[in-house]
């Protein structure tokens, strides 16, 4: 029975709640207008996923087990389903989680509910993870893993505490094992000491010192496994992906279509959000958003550049594209008009995705 005490509860939550619904709703769209989603990585993570089992006997891609974690969340689906579908459910779990994180950090750093919900909208909706997040791949959940150490390192801003910066060191070195840009969340941790001035230079070095083992050491055992028996190293990976796709990447006509593409026509939100965060002149938002612009910028770090290394700024574009949207003199306008249009044509984006 629905009695006061949760009526009120479901109204205190109710832009959790609306952003739980419109994910559902997102997602089964994806699954209904695209399938279940595949890409040239696909068959290496399957393949991967069938030797941890035993069930393969063929080549082991030694870069896949420089990222074993992905594959390795897969496991226990496999029972259920089939290797692509169990990466794919993977996938869905990782998905409901980042839209509560991207709903939860947004409410940490603009202050309303509602902008919470238009986070949620933005990120949801933009071509790389309609594309790639809820596809044969582990994107998602670096994307994951990414958003709960930026949840967590606006938890330790709050409230300085000890055990948040080893949980947060050993979440980024997880993140780094399912796929390198999941651990970039390192990046936020250490801006934030440096730009917040809320610590002093020592105990800069301390929190520094004290996230960074927990980082590196399961990096690092992944290292040494995978050199022992493959004679491999993400060092060999680099220079094989530079020598690959470098050149073709870094030209002007590449990085504009990417970066179009990564978040289409909401990038006008993107604008009006920087604008009115600019005018607002809040130091503290300032600082936390200059914070998470160095990770979202760390695509550049790669030698391939594509719409979806770039959407690891999804959170930071999605952030300030909610804050662009809340306009009560254009809301007729953006919210009924030009946001459906913008996700419209990301949903024809990753139709012509596949054509061409």
């Amino acid at each position: 029975m629905w009695n006061k005490s949760t009526m009120r509860r479901l109204s205190k939550n109710k832009y959790l709640l609306f952003s739980l619904i419109f994910g559902g709703v997102n997602a089964l769209a994806i699954f209904l207008i695209f399938g279940l989603q595949v890409d040239s990585d696909t068959p290496g993570y399957i393949t991967t996923l069938w030797h941890f089992l035993g069930r393969e006997t063929g080549e082991l891609l030694p870069y896949r087990i420089l990222r074993p974690l992905g594959i390795i969340f897969a496991l226990p689906f496999t029972s259920i389903f089939s290797g692509l579908g169990a990466l794919i459910f993977e996938n869905v779990l990782f998905y409901l989680g980042s839209l509560y994180l991207i709903f939860k950090i947004s409410q940490k750093i603009l202050k309303k509910e509602k902008l919470g919900f238009y986070s949620v909208i933005f990120f949801t909706t933009a071509y790389p993870l309609l594309r790639f997040g809820l596809a044969g791949m582990v994107d998602m959940g670096a994307w994951f893993f990414y958003l709960l150490s930026v949840y967590l390192t606006l938890l330790f801003l709050e409230e300085p505490k000890n055990y948040l910066v080893y949980l947060n060191g050993l979440v980024c070195g997880m993140g780094v094992l399912v796929k390198e840009n999941g651990g970039v969340g390192i990046l936020f941790f250490l801006a934030i000491l440096l730009v917040s001035g809320k610590f002093r230079k020592k105990e800069i070095v301390d929190y520094a010192l004290k996230f960074l083992p927990l980082f590196l050491v399961p990096i690092l055992i992944n290292q040494l496994i995978t050199y022992h028996y493959f004679h491999y190293t993400y060092f060999h990976w680099y220079l094989q992906n530079a020598k690959s796709y470098l050149k073709q990447s870094y030209t002007f006509f590449n990085l504009a279509k990417n970066f179009f593409v990564t978040f289409g026509l909401n990038w006008i939100f993107v604008l009006i959000g920087i604008w009115r965060i600019y005018n607002e002149r809040d130091k503290e938002t300032i600082k936390i958003f200059l914070s998470l612009a160095i990770p979202s910028f760390s695509f550049f770090l790669w030698p391939s550049i594509t719409a979806r290394l770039i959407y690891i700024a999804g959170p930071f574009l999605a952030l300030l594209a909610a804050r662009g949207l809340d306009s009560k003199k254009y809301r007729f306008y953006f919210l009924f008009l030009l946001l459906p249009l913008a996700i419209f044509l990301n949903f024809i984006l990753v139709e012509l995705s596949y054509e061409f």
